[in-house]
């Protein structure tokens, strides 16, 4: 991840068979700036979801934050035969929650999949459901058109695509909310090549570089933040 040019930070997304669960797929997403911004600005997140092999359903996600000396962790779970999505945000001073119903709701992980599993076509526009961290999404991503494009992988044509927020539950959040725009690779993989989105100056840019077995330890700070749940609070809040 870039901004203006500028190398800030590093994520990796790792995808595996649940082995207590045969069902089920779990992912785990670790985002860490690099040394010198965090000089300025420290985050190491991690995310946790598991979802359905076979529909991509999710069934929970866990999300823990440090950025800087704040702490906060989501929970949110599914219920699918209910239609009801719970999510609890909480530190180490309070705890609030909230409670969705979507029929079809997806997660940080199980959503981006099922995107890049559809057909995508030149003209088409799919609308998603998306729950994260402590906010709903409901996102359209418009399939705009085919480029061809230069990446750390390699020369690829690609589909551009044009996400629009259509609903989001955080009005404050909605503000702060910029144009994005993603590259995925027209053939079959759908690889996430390049995903930029608009700051306050210049452009921020995530960059696919690796696909496989990654080393992370090679002249890189992937460190991943402690993933233990914080102590429950004494006074939760509705």
């Amino acid at each position: 991840m870039s901004w203006a040019g500028i190398p800030a930070a590093d994520a990796t997304v790792d995808m595996n068979a649940d082995p207590a669960h045969p069902e089920l797929f779990t992912g785990e997403i670790s985002v860490a700036t690099n040394r010198l911004v965090d000089l300025l600005y420290r985050m190491r997140d991690y995310v946790h979801e598991s979802f359905a092999r076979a529909s991509l359903s999710p069934q929970d996600v866990y999300i823990k934050q440090f950025e800087n000396r704040r702490i906060e962790e989501y929970i949110i779970n599914f219920d699918h035969r209910a239609g009801v999505v719970d999510m609890l945000k909480r530190n180490r001073r309070r705890s609030e929650t909230v409670r969705f119903r979507s029929p079809n709701p997806f997660g940080p992980i199980s959503g981006p999949l099922m995107a890049l599993s559809q057909p995508l076509e030149v003209g088409s526009t799919l609308v998603f459901d998306v729950f994260v961290g402590h906010n709903r999404y409901v996102i359209a991503l418009k399939v705009e058109r085919r480029e061809r494009l230069r990446t750390a992988l390699g020369d690829f044509d690609t589909l551009r695509i044009t996400p629009t927020m259509l609903y989001l539950s955080d009005n404050q959040a909605r503000s702060k909310a910029r144009e994005v725009t993603v590259w995925v690779s027209a053939d079959e993989r759908h690889l996430p090549l390049r995903a930029q989105a608009q700051a306050f100056i210049g452009h921020i840019t995530a960059d696919l570089v690796q696909v496989g077995d990654v080393n992370t330890s090679a002249g890189r700070d992937h460190s991943v933040p402690d993933t233990r749940p914080l102590a429950h609070s004494a006074n939760p809040t509705p």
